[in-house]
């Protein structure tokens, strides 16, 4: 069974609100989510209320051209501005993230990380 995005929306959203910025005052990053446009869409308007303008209505009795392309219209004004600073999106092979699950051990002692598959 999957978690609704409004679901998940809000409870990643609560737990960025309650971030102790005293501890974390340079930020968060989110891995791993939003994972389709749908999240990625509520997640922005929620957290900066940002929209993107809706996609212009097709005009009246106008048929679509496929051999021409529409001349572009004046921008209106300047562009909406996202309050996001960076998305990056990591393509892996799941080969590699497999072999790199199944390397990973802990220091029981130091608590280091290691990954046994690349040393």
């Amino acid at each position: 069974m999957t978690v609704p995005d409004d679901v998940l929306v809000g409870l990643v959203l609560f737990a960025i609100t309650h971030i102790d910025t005293d501890t974390y005052p340079g930020g968060w990053v989110v891995d791993g989510f939003p994972r389709n446009k749908i999240q990625a869409a509520a997640f922005e308007k929620e957290l900066t209320g940002y929209e993107p303008p809706p996609p212009p209505e097709p005009k009246k009795g106008a048929r679509a051209k496929q051999a021409v392309a529409p001349v572009p219209a004046e921008p209106a004004g300047p562009p909406p501005v996202s309050g996001i600073d960076v998305v990056l999106r990591l393509d892996v092979p799941t080969e590699e993230t497999e072999r790199r699950a199944v390397g990973r051990r802990v220091d029981p002692v130091t608590g280091i990380k290691v990954d046994i598959s690349v040393a």
